[in-house]
């Protein structure tokens, strides 16, 4: 096979660059018009300041944790206070636990954690519970859902 090549001198090869052009210069036009429609719609608020967060540590000496610990039922299977465990039929150890803690620091704050499953009436047994024992500060933990 034998290939067949031109002799003489080479062509030059011409790109139109007219329609890049206009596309360039309608995204120019564009993004000005879409700049000065988004300057237009802000306004001009006063923002708030941020307050000093409310949030406690969660094991200072004002704060006591209580946590509710169930079975895959949602069955109480146990209580946790101060790092030890009481059993579901020990709530009379758990208010005696709440009054000892109350007498030594009346300003005492209780953050009450609940599995989700947990039936409703243990979680209302402990805030009568620290009702009882004159607590008035009791913290729901939840938390937040992940997206």
């Amino acid at each position: 096979m034998r290939g067949h090549f031109r002799r003489g001198p080479p062509r030059s090869l011409l790109i139109n660059l007219t329609p890049m052009i206009d596309v360039v210069f309608l995204l120019l036009i564009f993004f000005v018009l879409i700049a000065q429609f988004s300057s237009r719609q802000r306004a001009q608020v006063q923002l708030p300041r941020p307050q000093p967060s409310a949030a406690k540590y969660l094991y200072s000496s004002d704060v006591l944790t209580i946590t509710v610990i169930c079975d895959q039922q949602g069955t109480l299977s146990a209580y946790q206070i101060e790092g030890r465990e009481i059993g579901p039929e020990q709530i009379d150890v758990l208010a005696h636990a709440l009054a000892v803690r109350y007498k030594a620091n009346p300003q005492v704050e209780v953050n009450l954690r609940a599995d989700r499953r947990a039936d409703g009436k243990v979680i209302e047994a402990l805030m009568a519970a620290c009702a009882r024992t004159g607590i008035r500060h009791v913290n729901l933990v939840a938390a937040m859902p992940q997206e």
